[in-house]
């Protein structure tokens, strides 16, 4: 799945079907960032962001743990970076107080009585901080403990680099580089805008952003000043049997629509309208086909 800049880039249908487990293929992208910074925040942006729902839960995964704990947080698109900073950080420390008796199984088994083969039921993208604190060996035993998880961010203080670890079925590695590429990005504005709201905040690296402008622009083209019913009157002429106007009442040509135009412009010119080139005239008519002659 290549999702580019699609807003539904993290939403995978709950009936997409996923390959068998023996065919679960976990790949790993990896990202330096130029400077660290509220990266969970970050990503619960990123996330909005894509997917556009007003709340977004993570599973947060602590390498001393054996399973992930879910983080839901309400987004606004008004809330500045530095409120969601400070709301995701106070919901960390709650999570960090409830998690010694916490018990993920027992929350499964009142949410989702029924088990979903190979899909976590609670969530689908993950989240890890590592620090020089955590061993290296229970880091990579608590990342490998997430299977059901689509996409696993990992925010790695001590190595100084951003990682994400994905359903090598449901993304290619591109499209995975670049969402890392978009947080890093997010994580510099969280920091240097902390007063601007989440829907203002840059997102896209500058590189994708220059690509963005350039297919936005296009290629110049030189058009010769003329009037709309001088151009009507041209393609009536070199296509008169080219539908003009298509509507629930029928479908007018251009032939038809300028042959339609000529009689109510004689007859104007009869009633007395119209004795002028630059006189105006104003008609009332219905919505429909018979309307646009009289437009012409």
């Amino acid at each position: 799945m290549q999702a580019d800049f699609l807003p539904g880039v993290l939403a995978i249908a709950t009936d997409f079907r996923r390959a068998p487990v023996q065919r679960y293929l976990r790949a790993r992208e990896e990202y330096r960032p130029g400077t660290s910074g509220p990266a969970l925040a970050a990503l619960i942006a990123l996330v909005h962001r894509h997917s556009e729902h007003a709340e977004v839960t993570l599973g947060v995964i602590a390498p001393e743990d054996d399973s992930p704990i879910p983080l839901r947080i309400a987004v606004e698109p008004d809330r500045t970076a530095d409120a969601l900073a400070a709301e995701v950080e106070d919901a960390r420390s709650r999570l960090a107080a409830m998690r010694a008796g916490f018990d993920i199984d027992d929350l499964i088994g009142k949410l989702c009585p029924t088990p979903v083969f190979d899909r976590h039921p609670l969530f689908q993208i993950a989240y890890c901080e590592l620090t020089g604190e955590h061993e290296p060996d229970a880091a990579e035993d608590a990342l490998e403990a997430v299977v059901g998880c689509d996409l696993v961010f990992v925010d790695d203080r001590d190595a100084g680099e951003l990682r994400c670890e994905y359903d090598a079925e449901l993304f290619e590695p591109q499209t995975v580089r670049r969402l890392l590429a978009q947080w890093a990005t997010l994580i510099d504005a969280f920091t240097a805008q902390p007063d601007t709201a989440l829907t203002a905040l840059p997102m896209l690296p500058d590189d994708d952003r220059a690509a963005l402008d350039e297919w936005s622009a296009g290629p110049l083209v030189a058009r010769p000043a003329t009037t709309l019913h001088a151009l009507i009157a041209e393609r009536a002429a070199s296509r008169p049997d080219s539908p003009a106007v298509v509507s629930a009442a029928g479908t007018l040509s251009y032939g038809e629509l300028d042959d339609r135009a000529a009689r109510v412009a004689g007859y104007l010119s009869v009633v007395g309208c119209g004795l002028a080139r630059s006189s105006r005239c104003a008609c009332g008519v219905r919505r429909g086909c018979r309307c646009w002659p009289w437009a012409s």
